[in-house]
């Protein structure tokens, strides 16, 4: 069985315009394609080492901000990310072996990973459960939560398709936040130098951040 590629429904800043960050080769599951495959849990977060920012829902905010900043992409479309290195390619709380520093907060959008809500087609009504194949954490493996029982998803499936609807409601409401904060002009361009002592000064920009004298303006009105 062939499958059209899935169109995404969200917008992210990625190294590869055509898919979100962290995905590269997504699919719908299907029960009679995949019948047989596991999702295997993940060992660490390797995957996630070679990336600096990682896209958060307003949801996050409150529980993010305590563990690394929060800033906006510079896209016509704004997206929230967490800033989790100051170089693309780079990650300050994940190791190239994938253990975590401390007791980070993970955002839902990793947490989610390798599952993805999309349209199979353009002018499909509904969002399909798809996969990302190249993660190497879904596959016809011995071992694993099985993803489809008697045709149908199973009770790991069931979970992992709650956990993407609801971050499909979050992230409509992210996209919400993010147009309120275009209609009333409180995004602007963000600049940070760190000084790397010997090595010099390194400038990080690209990213916007929220105007906190718009705001206290807007809010004192």
């Amino acid at each position: 069985m062939t499958f059209r590629k899935p169109v995404l429904k969200e917008s992210t800043v990625s190294a590869n315009a055509n898919m979100p960050v962290l995905y590269s080769e997504i699919d719908p599951l299907d029960f009679v394609a995949h019948k047989s495959w596991k999702c295997l849990p993940s060992q660490g977060l390797s995957w996630l080492a070679r990336n600096n920012l990682v896209p958060l829902t307003v949801d996050e905010f409150r529980l993010a901000q305590r563990h690394y900043p929060i800033v906006f992409s510079s896209d016509p479309q704004p997206v929230p990310l967490a800033l989790m290195g100051l170089a693309p390619g780079t990650n300050a709380f994940i190791s190239d072996e994938g253990y975590v520093s401390g007791r980070l907060y993970i955002p839902a959008y990793v947490r989610r990973y390798p599952f993805i809500l999309a349209r199979e087609y353009p002018d499909a009504s509904e969002l399909a459960l798809c996969v990302d194949r190249a993660s190497g954490l879904v596959g016809d493996f011995e071992e694993g939560a099985v993803l489809f029982d008697s045709g149908k998803l199973s009770d790991a499936g069931q979970r992992i398709l709650a956990f993407c609807e609801e971050f499909e409601r979050a992230a409509e409401r992210t996209r919400l936040f993010v147009a309120d904060l275009i209609q009333h002009n409180l995004l602007i361009d963000g600049k940070a130098t760190i000084d790397q002592g010997a090595q010099g000064q390194q400038v990080f920009d690209g990213f916007q951040i929220i105007n906190a004298d718009a705001v206290s303006a807007l809010t004192s009105n």
